[in-house]
């Protein structure tokens, strides 16, 4: 970490540091997002969540590019699976070694942008929605 820190000269870039911060605390939450956090409040009321999440209506078009900008990362995993499966098939006569890592990449790349995607409706929508409920598992009246 110190030859990394050395080579972009990191104590220099405080501006950029402060920036990089501000970005990433921006994007979260001031109070998690939890069902059974004993100081969440009725989660069907928007303006609730939103005081409880800690952030306010002007913030949602910034929250939301935050998320659209983390689902085009999470492209990244993926790219890297599909370019391990190209160099699999440009190399003949090889051992297929790498199914974990292309599987891995892969969920890990879904895992993400469906996370990103149900935030990014919730946002949209100035409604909350339990995961479980917006991918069909459970069924709740509450919450419709």
């Amino acid at each position: 970490m110190k030859i990394v820190k050395r080579l972009i000269a990191w104590d220099e870039h405080r501006s950029l540091q402060k920036t990089i911060g501000k970005l990433i605390c921006g994007l979260i939450p001031a109070k998690p997002i939890a069902l059974d956090d004993p100081d969440a409040p009725d989660m069907t009321d928007w303006k609730e969540v939103e005081k409880h999440w800690g952030f306010t209506e002007e913030d949602r078009p910034r929250i939301i590019r935050g998320y659209q900008i983390e689902m085009l990362l999470a492209l990244v995993p993926a790219f890297l699976a599909i370019l391990i499966i190209w160099n699999q098939f440009t190399t003949f006569g090889q051992e297929w070694k790498g199914w974990f890592t292309v599987v891995g990449l892969f969920f890990l790349s879904c895992l993400i942008i469906c996370s990103r995607w149900w935030r990014i409706w919730m946002m949209k929508n100035k409604k909350f929605q339990p995961l479980s409920m917006w991918l069909g598992v459970e069924d709740d009246e509450k919450y419709r």
